[in-house]
């Protein structure tokens, strides 16, 4: 993680000599048996106390940063920032995805393939990784993506999976069209299966359209759309307002 203080010669030591031998056990062991290790300060202990400060600050590491840790294979920064963005950015929602086997959710967002997705789950299913995670919870690092600042929204779209196709009025690019939707907790899946909770389709919308009603998918017009945040957020769907600011 990245953790200021703590170079690769101390950690090589403190494995060594099998004081730690994984990332939440630098968490849990007492540093102040290092004391008498050459190389630690001696008595004072100048060197151990900046690296429990350092331990300590960690604490703050975005939860981001926390999941790319982990060690998962395939699970690396971009693929965590797409997962993240389409609206699973939690700890707990990526375990229930793995739960579930729902390979399919994450297969759907786009620049994660089916393969990279199995992967993911394998490894969040794993009683090892699973162990990690809840030592690393218990320790206090951030199990959830920190929200952006702003005005807190009626989640009426928690729990849903939304796909966004064809141009809009009122959205352009379309992607500000899922913003909204992400700020009122669904999620993004770039393609359409039986598991899509809405397709919002503008102007031109293709074979996601096709498939949507292939699937029985609700299908949201943008004047639909308006009205739901609108209606949400005490307004008529059609006024620009402060919680929705460059909407229009």
């Amino acid at each position: 993680m990245d953790i200021e203080g703590l170079g690769a010669r101390t950690v090589e030591i403190l494995y060594d000599k099998g004081f730690v031998r994984s990332i939440n056990g630098l968490y849990e062991f007492d540093f102040n048996n290092l004391r008498y290790v050459e190389g630690f300060g001696g008595t004072e202990g100048k060197k151990i106390e900046s690296i429990k400060q350092a331990l300590q600050e960690s604490l703050n590491t975005p939860f981001r940063n926390v999941l790319v840790s982990i060690g998962i294979p395939e699970f690396g920064k971009k693929a965590v920032d797409l997962v993240c963005d389409a609206g699973f950015d939690s700890m707990d929602k990526l375990l229930e995805v793995a739960d579930k086997n729902d390979i399919e959710s994450l297969s759907a967002i786009k620049g994660i393939g089916p393969k990279t997705a199995e992967t993911i789950i394998d490894g969040l299913k794993s009683e090892t990784v699973r162990k990690l995670i809840e030592d690393l919870r218990s320790a206090g690092l951030h199990m959830e993506d920190e929200k952006e600042e702003g005005p807190v929204l009626e989640q009426i779209f928690q729990g849903q999976s939304w796909c966004v196709t064809g141009s809009f009025e009122h959205f352009n690019p379309r992607t500000k069209a899922m913003e909204e939707i992400k700020r009122r907790g669904g999620t993004e899946v770039s393609g359409v299966s039986r598991k899509t909770t809405c397709l919002l389709a503008g102007s031109g919308a293709g074979s996601k359209l096709d498939k949507a009603r292939e699937f029985g998918v609700r299908i949201v017009s943008e004047d639909e759309f308006l009205q739901m945040i609108g209606s949400a957020d005490g307004t008529s769907g059609n006024e620009k307002t402060e919680d929705q600011p460059g909407l229009f």
